[in-house]
């Protein structure tokens, strides 16, 4: 289907492709993978329920697998798909729809010319299971946000509190005191709960240093092992610190490593 881009380039065409998700067990060894993780998608840094096999950029459409491709309305994935796009060169005929007839035979007539593709590539997209963005009572930092990183601008990160295992108030030091109140009691509780875990910053946009699906920022404790103090600065002044670590990586995503912010 042709895409209009403000009528300055007519040539320019996409498909959506269906895809099909990956045995578990073959999905796992690639997870466990070093980056690009056999390219897989999702990648490992965001909980997926199934995952298909990417493209590597620049591959073309003839060169990805059948088996990677669904044969039957059962194995098409509910939550990934793939993007293609290219561009005509002008003067070529565009490519046939998937829903037109063929041409009629004409044995008099020459072989019909070739459309040639230009910056053809194939991209693959995963939803978001609701769950890993919607805020909760001991949660509520889950969601998707905007970082400002100043000179590479604003990325959208998936802010991902993974759960915790239940525990009770004996289990997480807690002990009424003898005049606290009901309210003070019950807030304390709620506070136990909700500055206790991991907290992880996932790309959604990509720049040339960390792409899309690696982690920003992680924080492993929210808890008491990772509270570091209160924030002084005017902007922030009374918001909790803890301890974290900055993804940070030459472009290409060459020697990437973790360094504690100040």
């Amino acid at each position: 289907m042709p895409m209009t881009l403000d009528d300055r380039l007519a040539g320019m065409y996409s498909n959506f492709m269906l895809t099909k998700p990956l045995d578990p067990d073959e999905a796992d060894k690639s997870l466990s993978a070093d980056y690009p993780y056999h390219h897989i998608w999702p990648p490992p840094a965001i909980p997926a329920r199934h995952h298909v096999a990417g493209i590597e950029s620049g591959q073309a459409v003839a060169q990805t697998s059948t088996h990677d491709r669904p044969r039957r309305r059962s194995q098409v994935s509910d939550q990934t798909f793939r993007i293609r796009q290219w561009m005509e060169l002008t003067g070529t005929p565009p490519p046939p729809l998937p829903w037109a007839g063929a041409p009629l035979h004409n044995g008099n007539a020459g072989a019909a010319p070739m459309g040639v593709h230009i910056g053809e590539e194939i991209v693959t997209y995963s939803t978001l299971d609701p769950t890993l963005y919607t805020p909760t009572a001991t949660k509520p930092w889950r969601g998707i946000w905007v970082g400002d990183y100043s000179g590479h601008g604003c990325e959208f990160l998936l802010v991902n509190q993974p759960d915790d295992l239940p525990a009770t108030d004996l289990e997480l030091g807690l002990e009424r005191g003898d005049t606290e109140t009901e309210d003070e009691w019950q807030r304390r509780r709620l506070d136990a709960r909700i500055y206790r875990g991991r907290l992880e910053a996932i790309k959604l946009t990509g720049d040339p240093n960390i792409p899309r699906g690696e982690y920003t920022f992680v924080a492993d404790d929210l808890g008491p092992a990772g509270y570091v103090g209160d924030a002084q600065d005017e902007m922030f002044a009374g918001a909790r610190m803890v301890r974290s670590k900055g993804h940070v990586a030459a472009a290409g995503f060459h020697r990437g490593t973790y360094c504690r912010p100040q």
